[in-house]
């Protein structure tokens, strides 16, 4: 497992609960979620509904967050990826659920158009939830976890802008790899080049990131121009999965693909067509 970023010394806050409005939740019933999530494959959820009632307050991150963890051995290279661990540490993945359900999450009373294009009452705003620099080393490092337990190695992290950028920085300082960032189109002057930061070319092992997926097309794109410069994606990951076309269109291609959360940990009804 890479370094972290820095040392946190924060002792776990104290939370309370309380019950969303009409406004703020989906208003089908929901199950109280689990506390020993199964290593799933992504889309398939890890910790299972969330009641109405909800934590409130920023989770902290605590000593067992660093240095003192002890994640399961990786698994053999080659491995079955339904035999992988979805994640190295599940209470990290659990303070995540919470930190995008509270800063990130909205219910509108009407659907909005995604950037997929699909509709959905529900948004989920993955760069305010982790607006705070804590919450983003807390995702970086537990996104690096999703691929350190696949049991190969990779040379740069990034993936398309702007999903990818706050993951391809975080991810790279914590493991010490390159970065870099794709644009959605060249910048047409200069070098005219698409991919910032990190070379890439035959040879290079890429890990692909995303932060919240619907169709899988923003993500799919970034792996199409990383593999037209000659680099190998390994692997793609993403914050956030909003459905299963992404895990199709992944198994599909023959690419290994891994979300830390899925629509089930959010308890909001799955979007995409497979």
């Amino acid at each position: 497992m890479g370094p972290s970023l820095a040392k946190i010394d924060a002792s776990e806050s104290s939370v309370t609960s309380r019950r969303y409005g009409a406004s703020a939740r989906p208003s089908t019933p929901r199950t109280t979620p689990t506390t020993s999530p199964s290593g799933t494959v992504a889309g398939t959820g890890n910790l299972g509904g969330h009641s109405h009632l909800i934590q409130r307050g920023s989770p902290t991150l605590s000593a067992s967050d660093h240095d003192h963890d002890h994640p399961p051995a990786a698994p053999a290279r080659g491995e079955s990826p339904s035999k992988l661990p979805s994640v190295a540490n599940p209470d990290r993945q659990r303070k995540l659920v919470e930190i995008v359900r509270e800063h990130g999450y909205k219910r509108f009373d009407e659907p909005v158009q995604l950037a997929s294009g699909e509709y959905s009452h529900d948004f989920i705003d993955a760069k305010r939830a982790l607006a705070q620099g804590e919450h983003l080393l807390l995702a970086c490092r537990t996104l690096a976890d999703l691929f350190t337990f696949s049991g190969q190695q990779y040379d740069a992290v990034g993936g398309l802008t702007l999903g990818a950028d706050q993951f391809a920085h975080g991810i790279a300082i914590a493991s010490k790899k390159q970065w870099f960032v794709i644009r959605k189109a060249a910048k047409g002057r200069g070098t005219n080049q698409r991919i910032e930061g990190a070379e890439l070319g035959p040879g290079v092992r890429c890990l692909v990131v995303d932060d919240v997926v619907t169709t899988g097309k923003s993500i799919l794109e970034a792996c199409e121009v990383v593999e037209s410069t000659g680099a190998s994606v390994v692997m793609a990951v993403a914050l956030v999965d909003r459905g299963e076309a992404t895990t199709e269109r992944f198994a599909d291609r023959g690419t290994q693909y891994r979300s830390l959360i899925t629509y089930t940990d959010l308890d909001i009804d799955p979007v995409g067509e497979v």
